[in-house]
């Protein structure tokens, strides 16, 4: 049975986007994930990620995407509006 159209949008609506755990989830760049690429390890585990940073990604992407390295060293938001 063909889903009507309303079910097909309720369900485009509900879903969420595909996450691409080689792409920064904040600025869509290449974050060089090395467990993206099947390594056993990334250099995210040993990188200091201000909680502000982690804060930002969004609840799809955690756990599932890094954030790139120049997301991840980015000057915090309350430092620049402060200047």
């Amino acid at each position: 049975m063909t889903p009507s159209r309303f079910e097909r949008y309720s369900t485009a609506m509900v879903e969420p986007p595909a996450v691409d755990p080689r792409r920064c989830p904040l600025c869509g760049q290449g974050n060089a994930c090395g467990m993206a690429e099947g390594a056993a390890t990334c250099w995210c585990f040993h990188a200091h990620i201000p909680a502000e940073v982690v804060e930002r990604v969004p609840a799809e992407a955690r756990d599932r995407a890094c954030v790139c390295q120049g997301c991840a060293s980015a000057e915090p938001l309350a430092t620049i509006k402060a200047r």
